[in-house]
């Protein structure tokens, strides 16, 4: 609210109301600090609040989400190739049990023709 053309009244952190001069407000505007930064960091700490922070690892899509985009990238990678792997692992565990690596399973022409 402006009272005259100079100062404003405004209310501190504890509730008092003071009056301040219009370049005072502005420097005060400046150095405010802001809860969540321009590149995504949060000054909100939890204290006293564990549960909390363990009911944020339920929601796995959202906690993936707000991870850096290097952790992000990295566990990406890390699933697609863990996936593949489990995937030939698992090929190769199938042929073997059914015999299809022996040679004697090999088709017709194949050691002759340096395939193998």
């Amino acid at each position: 609210q402006l009272t005259d053309s100079t100062s404003l009244k405004i209310q501190n952190s504890s509730g008092e109301i003071e009056e301040v001069s219009k370049k005072k407000e502005r420097h005060r505007r400046k150095t405010l600090k802001r809860l969540v930064g321009k590149n995504g960091n949060h000054r909100l700490r939890t204290i006293g609040l564990k549960p909390m922070r363990n009911e944020k690892w339920k929601d796995a899509f959202t906690t993936f989400l707000e991870f850096s985009w290097g952790y992000t990238l990295f566990i990406f990678t890390s699933f697609f190739f863990l996936s593949w792997l489990f995937f030939a692992l698992f090929w190769h565990l199938i042929a073997w049990l059914h015999g299809d690596l022996y040679p004697e399973h090999l088709p017709n022409l194949q050691t002759e023709l340096g395939y193998v």
